[in-house]
């Protein structure tokens, strides 16, 4: 198991790695770009250098850029769908020049879940058509929030439309206000269940572990710190008896004041085991 966290990017990559190691993370996901707009700035040899000469010697993987929010690859709305095609390329080529194995993004919006997945589904295919070698496109589950598609394992499943370039980011957060009661066993091995029979644990490659501050069944995407939420510190310990999410890295997305206060966070997750 390797526990990290998402590290923000200020001052550049040369920065982030050095933060991310000082706080002992033994994995990163970033942003490599502002996450609600605005044009992505030039990554600068002496900084790339740095963030990747740093990780490796600290044996810090995998790397993982997250899209920014605003990426919407279900929308009906032609030339949204063509932007956010777009940025998503941009971050796969961006993630292939700073060595990130994955680029996670969220399964999109559309009130029309029929036509919402079709689109899904053909958005994907674009981007697989120019994927650069090396990185994997990693769709994550949703809370089924305002139209989002992805929030059961089933529909997740039918958007990765069995396409081995394509694999899976798991949230606690969004599964358990999905309907996943992740505060007792029975939401644990229900979930743990439809991955084994709707897309297969091989596929799952990262786990995003973020507390709830909305109830299960809810809908709502609302993170919280690790035993400040619905899930609760005993969730978590559910988790660390399942095989097949320990063997997945951790990455924390918690709303914390301070990256420091992951520490303190991965310090609780680890005395459960």
């Amino acid at each position: 198991m390797r526990f990290g966290a998402h590290v923000s990017i200020a001052g550049g990559l040369d920065k982030c790695a050095l933060r991310a190691v000082n706080l002992g993370l033994q994995t990163i996901q970033i942003f490599s770009r502002g996450p609600r707009g605005g044009k992505a700035r030039a990554i600068r040899d002496t900084e790339l250098a740095g963030f990747c000469v740093t990780l490796r010697q600290h044996d810090v993987s995998p790397v993982i850029i997250h899209t920014p929010y605003y990426v919407n690859i279900a929308s009906s709305d032609d030339s949204k769908r063509k932007y956010s095609v777009e940025v998503l390329l941009e971050d796969l080529g961006r993630a292939k020049m700073i060595g990130a194995q994955y680029v996670v993004v969220h399964a999109g919006r559309n009130s029309d879940p029929v036509r919402g997945e079709a689109l899904v589904i053909d958005s994907v295919g674009k981007v697989l058509s120019h994927c650069p070698d090396g990185v994997m496109l990693l769709l994550e589950n949703t809370a089924g929030q305002g139209g989002e598609l992805g929030h059961s394992i089933s529909q997740l499943a039918r958007l990765r439309n069995q396409d081995e370039r394509v694999g899976i980011c798991l949230d606690t957060c969004h599964a358990h206000a999905a309907g996943y009661d992740l505060s007792k066993p029975l939401g644990w091995n229900r979930l743990a269940s439809e991955v084994d029979e709707y897309i297969g644990w091989g596929v799952v490659r990262i786990l995003h572990v973020n507390d709830a501050a909305s109830p299960s069944g809810s809908f709502l995407d609302r993170h919280a710190r690790i035993g400040a939420g619905s899930i609760g510190l005993s969730g978590f310990s559910f988790a660390a008896r399942c095989g097949m999410v320990n063997s997945l890295p951790w990455i924390l997305e918690t709303p914390v004041d301070s990256e420091e206060d992951y520490v303190k966070e991965i310090e609780m997750l680890r005395a459960l085991w």
